[in-house]
């Protein structure tokens, strides 16, 4: 069974070759794939987001290590849920957005059972010890029982945003994530503003600290000039903003958790 690893260690640490060689030496058998390990340290908004993106890959066993509350009261899971298969990760809110996409869990389960954990375990690398570890004993094959106690879903601790609100007005809405070009996510849902093309296709940006210009709504990059600033759907069911063959972050010091108003422009 395959097992995909996101963390925020970086690809330099030892961190995600550790919890590969932990997984491999419980289960030799598993399909290790490496997501990411370049979430921005501490970011669960970010997190969250990237673990929105195992919704568009087959189910599989999928582990989460964003993790600044790591060592304290916070609790480790494992959701099972819908086209996802499994996820495995604190419970600070980093799983839970993917859960929206997907119509929510089938059933979740605390990770009380420490015979399923490396000993000693360590309070600070509980990526190898409990996530990893656990990881590796589902894809042996164990029934999901034994993983630890039934917990209500509504218990868990919620996705640090939700969908953007629009209105007769326009769409609030928050960036989930900057890519390596600047493009920014937005925690739209692509369906809704799409649905809304014929209505209208450009939208005045604005965040808290400037106005951005006009944004005309579009399926491609292609389909502007270089510099024009573009909405777009992002391939994970979001829709980004960016500047075509430009770096919007930086020109529109836009970052992570910034608040963007589209206000409809026609």
């Amino acid at each position: 069974m395959m097992i995909t690893l996101t963390t925020d260690f970086g690809w330099s640490s030892e961190g995600p070759g550790i919890m590969e060689a932990t997984i491999l030496g419980i289960c030799p058998s598993a399909k290790v794939i490496h997501l990411t390990h370049e979430v921005t340290p501490f970011s669960i908004l970010e997190g969250a987001r990237q673990m929105e993106c195992v919704v568009s890959i087959p189910a599989a066993i999928h582990v989460c290590v964003v993790d600044p509350g790591v060592g304290g009261a916070r609790r480790g899971i494992v959701i099972r849920a819908p086209r996802v298969g499994y996820l495995v990760g604190p419970d600070n809110g980093v799983l839970a957005a993917a859960l929206e996409l997907v119509g929510g869990a089938e059933e979740v389960r605390s990770i009380d059972n420490q015979s399923l954990l490396r000993q000693p375990v360590s309070s600070t690398f509980h990526g190898r010890d409990i996530f990893a570890s656990v990881a590796g004993h589902l894809c042996t094959g164990i029934p999901f029982r034994d993983i630890g106690a039934t917990l209500d879903l509504h218990s868990l601790v919620p996705a640090p945003y939700g969908d953007a609100v629009l209105d007769a007005g326009g769409i609030s809405a928050v960036v989930i994530h900057v890519n390596r070009y600047g493009n920014c996510i937005l925690n739209v849902l692509e369906g809704e503003l799409f649905n809304r093309a014929q209505r209208c296709t450009r939208f005045v940006v604005s965040t808290e600290v400037d106005e951005l210009g006009v944004a005309t709504l579009v399926r491609s990059f292609c389909e502007v000039a270089a510099g024009d600033l573009l909405l777009y759907p992002d391939s994970y069911g979001r829709v980004g903003m960016a500047l075509n063959l430009g770096d919007l972050a930086a020109k529109g010091h836009v970052q992570l958790g910034s608040r963007v108003l589209l206000t409809y422009g026609d």
